[in-house]
C-alpha cells in the first residue's frame, strides 16, 4: 500500500476533560452494541451530555481525520476486533458527510498495516461503504488503488466481487475508468485479468479456457496498438473479457449455490 503522510492537530473537543481510552482484559466497561448509524448517533449525543464534550462534532469533522487515526487509531482498531459491525457502523455514522478525499485518507492511516488485496481490508472497507450509492463506490476505489499493480487491484476486486455480487457490468462500469486513469499498458491489462481469473474462477477447466482466451485477445490488441488502434477499442477489448471472467464466475456460484 502507497505511504500515506501525517499530518497531526491538536483535538479541541472536550469542554471538560474526557475519558477516551482504550478498555483493558480487567475493564469492566462493556462496549455498546449497535445495530445501526442512527443507534450510533444516539449513543454519541447521550455520551457528550453526560460528560459535557462536543466530542461527537469534533470526530465527525473531516479536517481532525489525521488526528483521529494518528491518536485514536489504535482505539478504533480495538473497537472493531472486539465487534466489527458495531465499530464500522460508527464509522458510517462518523464518515457520512465526508468527502472522498478524506474517507480515503481515512481508510489507508487507518488500516495500513492491512494488505489492499486481503480479505480484511474489502470487509472493513465494505462495512464502512456498503450503504453508499454505487457511483460514489465507484469514485472512491480509484483513489484507493492508486499506486497498486494491477496483480493487487485484481486480487482487491475479486475479493470485492465476493462481497457485492456485483455484475459483470457493475464491475466493467468500475474498473474500466480506473484502467482509463491510469494508463495501464497491454502487459498491465493482462496481468490484470489473468490474476482475476486465478482469483475468481475456482474452476481450472474454465481458468484454462479464459487464460486462453486472454492470451489471444491480448495479442490481437497488441497487433492493433501497432496499426494506431484508439485507446477505446482496448478498452472496449477489456470490458468484453472481463464481464466473460464475471459471468463465468457468477454462473459457477450459482451452480454451487
Amino acid at each position: 500500500m502507497p505511504a500515506v503522510n501525517m499530518v497531526v492537530c491538536e483535538p479541541s473537543y472536550s469542554r471538560r476533560p474526557f475519558n477516551f481510552e482504550k478498555p483493558t482484559k480487567d475493564s469492566k466497561t462493556e462496549l455498546k452494541r449497535h445495530n445501526s448509524m442512527e443507534e450510533v448517533a444516539e449513543t454519541m449525543e447521550s455520551m457528550d451530555k453526560l460528560n459535557d464534550t462536543s466530542f461527537s462534532t469534533w470526530i465527525r469533522s473531516e479536517s481532525n481525520v489525521a488526528y483521529i487515526c494518528s491518536i485514536k487509531g489504535e482505539l478504533i482498531l480495538s473497537y472493531i476486533d472486539k465487534d466489527p459491525e458495531s465499530a464500522l457502523y460508527a464509522l458510517q455514522w462518523m464518515t457520512q458527510d465526508w468527502s472522498l478525499e478524506s474517507v480515503a485518507e481515512l481508510v489507508l492511516k487507518l488500516f495500513y498495516s492491512t494488505k489492499m488485496n486481503s480479505k480484511l481490508f474489502s470487509n472493513r472497507l465494505y462495512g464502512i461503504v456498503s450503504n453508499w450509492p454505487r457511483e460514489k463506490v465507484y469514485d472512491l476505489l480509484p483513489i484507493l488503488l492508486i499506486g497498486e499493480t494491477p496483480e493487487v487491484c485484481a486480487a482487491f476486486f475479486s475479493e470485492w466481487l465476493k462481497l457485492t455480487n456485483w455484475t459483470s457490468d457493475t464491475m466493467a462500469d468500475c474498473i474500466i475508468p480506473l484502467v482509463v486513469g491510469y494508463q495501464w499498458n497491454t502487459e498491465d491489462l493482462s496481468n490484470f485479468l489473468l490474476n482475476f481469473t486465478l482469483a475468481t474462477c475456482v474452476d481450472e477447466i474454465v481458468q484454462k479456457s479464459l487464460m486462453l482466451v486472454i492470451h489471444d485477445e491480448m495479442q490481437n490488441i497488441e497487433m492493433d496498438m501497432v496499426k494506431s488502434s484508439s485507446r477505446k477499442h482496448v478498452c472496449d477489448t477489456f470490458e468484453m473479457l472481463l464481464q466473460i471472467i464475471v459471468e463465468e464466475r457468477n454462473e459457477i456460484r450459482s451452480i454451487e449455490l
